[in-house]
């Protein structure tokens, strides 16, 4: 990446989370919370013959996943658009919906986390193939695992993973890989 965003999603972490949610077979992919498009190049770099949507509230999120996926040579592969989430954008149904979800630190800091990742489910719930699969990226397990309390999705693997902060602490992280109940 060339423009990053604070907050931004490791590309390990997005390498992971494309592969645990099948990107490679897909032909269809969104990215909810697209920030600087680190998941989208990295899904594209696995299957650059599907079709990829990113969204975020943010204009200057965009305007640096642009900028990245432009460097990275999938300027055509890729859609960016600015949206907010509860406005309920209209994009198209996809195979994968993907979203490295705000979790209080250093993006929504003081946010209401259940109500986002209850419309982050809600949203999925109409914009994703009957087949299809969510995967989501927070470190706030328990608030993530609430929110599908009320949804129609199940959990079909989660893998938890600690990593180092810039403060030489650590944080527990979580992948959650889902999809509707049957």
């Amino acid at each position: 990446r060339l423009h990053n965003i604070e907050g931004g999603i490791n590309p390990t972490i997005a390498y992971a989370m494309n592969t645990l949610g099948g990107a490679s077979k897909v032909s269809s992919y969104l990215n909810i919370f697209s920030g600087s498009g680190t998941l989208l190049i990295e899904a594209a770099q696995q299957n650059s013959r599907a079709t990829f949507v990113g969204f975020d509230h943010s204009k200057d999120a965009a305007t640096a996943a642009i900028r990245n996926i432009q460097n990275a040579g999938f300027i055509k592969n890729i859609a960016i658009k600015v949206a907010d989430l509860f406005s309920r954008p209209d994009f198209g149904t996809f195979d994968l919906i993907t979203a490295d979800l705000p979790f209080g630190m250093k993006i929504d800091k003081g946010g209401n986390l259940l109500k986002l990742y209850t419309e982050f489910l809600a949203y999925s719930e109409v914009h994703m193939k009957p087949y299809g699969k969510i995967v989501a990226y927070t470190s706030d397990a328990s608030t993530f695992k609430k929110a599908l309390t009320t949804s129609k999705f199940t959990v079909q693997e989660s893998r938890e993973i600690t990593i180092v902060t810039s403060m030489d602490s650590f944080l527990t992280t979580h992948i959650f890989v889902c999809a509707l109940k049957k």
